[in-house]
C-alpha cells in the first residue's frame, strides 16, 4: 500500500522540522510527503526546502501557497498525491512514533472494509507540563459517540483511505475552523473505523506559544465554541438514530452548548447565550452550573431592558 502524508504549516520553522523528522524516522517511510506552506511570513518554507534538499527522499516535496487557511492547505496537499492508497494529515506541531506507518498498513491492509484507523494519542501541554493519555480503542465500537464526546481532533493520529476521502470531496476547505468535525462526520457515514494499537502519537499544546511561533488557528475565533457546537449539531443529525439518542451523546451536546453559552456571555452577547442554553436544554436537564448561568443571563436581560428611573 502506498502511503501519503500531508503537513500544512504557517510560521512554524522549528516545530515543523521536528514533525518532519518524526516522519523520516519511520520504520516504513511514506511513499509521498507534501508540506504545504500556507503563506508563511517568516523563513518556514526556506527551512523546509533546505531540509528536504538535504534528505533527497523521492516523492517528498514542498508547495508554497497564498494564505488560505489550514483546511485549504490540506486539500491542496491531497490533490498533489493522487497515486496513494492511504493518507495521513499530520499537524506541524505533532510527532509520530517510529512504527506508525507500518502499523497503519498492517491494520488497514488486513481489513479492506475499514475506512480509516487511529492510534492512541498523548497530549502534552508545554505551558503546564501536564500529560494526558487518550485511548482511541473505544472509538472502534461507537465512532460517532466517541467523536462527539471526545472531539474530532484526531487527524494527526489517523490514516484514511484515499478513495474514501475523494468520495466525500476531500477536505472541507471552506471551513475556517472545526474542519475536522465536518471531515470525520462525513467519513463515518461510509463504514467502520479501526484502531492502531501501540505507542501513541504526541499532540503538543502551547508549544508554539512558548517558542514564539504561530499559535493554533482556533484561538483567532472568539466564537469558536459556538462554531464547534453548530458543527457537532450537524454531525448528530447524520448519526444513526441509536447513537443520536444515547445518553453520552446527549450529555456531550448539552455540555458543548453550555460552553458556547458561557463564551457568548463573556463576549457580552446575552441573547446569543440564552439561545445556546435553549439548545442545551433540548439534550439534557440542566446541571446546577448551567442553571446558575441561566439565572445570571436572565438577570442581565432584565437589567438591560429595565427602563431608566426618572
Amino acid at each position: 500500500m502506498r502511503v501519503g502524508v500531508v503537513i500544512p504549516v504557517r510560521d512554524r520553522p522549528g516545530l515543523v522540522l521536528e514533525a518532519l523528522s518524526s516522519v523520516h524516522a519511520q520504520t516504513r517511510v511514506p511513499d509521498r510527503l507534501v508540506v504545504v506552506d500556507d503563506g508563511s511570513t517568516d523563513a518556514t518554507p526556506d527551512r523546509v526546502e533546505s531540509w528536504l534538499a538535504q534528505l533527497r527522499v523521492p516523492g517528498w516535496q514542498l508547495f508554497r501557497t497564498d494564505h488560505r487557511g489550514a483546511p485549504a492547505a490540506r486539500q491542496h496537499g491531497l490533490e498533489a498525491i493522487p497515486d496513494v492508497d492511504l493518507v495521513a494529515f499530520l499537524d506541524s506541531d505533532d510527532l509520530w512514533p517510529a512504527d506508525l506507518v507500518q502499523r497503519a498498513i498492517g491494520v488497514l491492509g488486513r481489513d479492506p472494509h475499514l475506512i480509516g484507523a487511529s492510534a492512541d494519542r498523548k497530549i502534552v501541554d508545554e505551558s503546564t507540563g501536564q500529560i494526558r493519555a487518550d485511548r482511541l480503542a473505544p472509538m472502534v465500537n461507537h465512532p460517532w459517540r466517541w467523536m462527539v464526546h471526545h472531539g474530532a481532533g484526531v487527524g494527526s493520529c489517523s490514516f484514511i483511505r484515499a478513495s474514501a476521502l475523494r468520495s466525500i470531496g476531500g477536505y472541507p476547505a471552506a471551513q475556517p475552523t472545526g474542519h475536522d468535525i465536518e471531515l470525520f462526520s462525513r467519513l463515518l457515514t461510509l463504514g467502520p473505523w479501526g484502531h492502531l494499537p501501540g505507542q501513541p502519537v504526541t499532540f503538543r499544546r502551547h508549544h508554539a506559544q512558548v517558542r514564539g511561533e504561530a499559535d493554533h488557528i482556533y484561538r483567532q475565533f472568539k466564537d469558536a465554541n459556538f462554531r464547534y457546537a453548530c458543527l457537532y449539531e450537524q454531525a448528530v443529525k447524520s448519526m444513526p438514530s441509536a447513537d443520536a439518542r444515547c445518553r453520552e451523546v446527549r450529555r456531550s451536546m448539552a455540555r458543548r452548548w453550555i460552553s458556547a453559552a458561557k463564551a457568548a456571555c463573556q463576549l457580552g452577547d446575552t441573547i446569543g447565550a440564552v439561545e445556546c442554553l435553549s439548545k442545551a436544554r433540548r439534550y439534557q436537564i440542566f446541571s446546577l452550573r448551567a442553571a446558575r448561568l441561566k439565572w445570571r443571563l436572565r438577570r442581565k436581560t432584565r437589567q438591560a431592558t429595565k427602563s431608566p428611573q426618572s
